[in-house]
């Protein structure tokens, strides 16, 4: 099954709503193997949980052109829901895990910095579950500080 067919047979084109909040799977990080990329939105607001995806397991039987595939489609659709998203929300994981992503040509790595530090406006929050490693988290600031320019006082809180 190619990745266009995964999306057509998943559960990505279901939405779930409660009233008021709809709730939308985006992407299921290494098969579902590790965690769901969750979409939410509300009259008030669109966040974004957990904005990542990972390239399959070496045993997961596909083979590696497929898993390319893969990755290219959840990148796109990960990027597609991040960028309408008001907030990111990173909740889970340590500086262990992370992701690529590449934007206006240029290629940013993150480990713990919720990947929606790279569009105006987006608030970024880094929730309880994930583990933090000080030295980490403040070298990616860092480098973020240098690559925009940034005031740690405007965007880290």
């Amino acid at each position: 099954m190619n990745s266009e067919e995964y999306l057509e047979k998943g559960n990505f084109k279901n939405v779930i709503k409660t009233g008021r909040i709809s709730v939308m799977p985006v992407w299921f990080d290494s098969m579902g193997a590790k965690s769901m990329c969750t979409f939410i939105e509300t009259p008030e607001i669109k966040l974004i949980i957990d904005p990542g995806y990972a390239v399959m397991q070496h045993s997961y039987p596909l083979e590696e052109e497929e898993k390319v595939d893969f990755l290219k489609a959840a990148e796109k659709r990960v990027k597609e829901y991040t960028k309408k998203a008001d907030v990111v929300i990173r909740y889970q994981g340590g500086c262990n895990a992370g992701h690529t992503v590449v934007a206006n040509n240029q290629t940013y790595k993150f480990h713990l910095v919720p990947s929606g530090i790279l569009y105006p406006g987006t608030i970024c929050l880094i929730g309880n579950g994930t583990v933090i490693n000080p030295q980490v988290l403040y070298e990616e600031i860092e480098g973020l500080k240098q690559i925009f320019f940034l005031s740690i006082n405007n965007y880290f809180k």
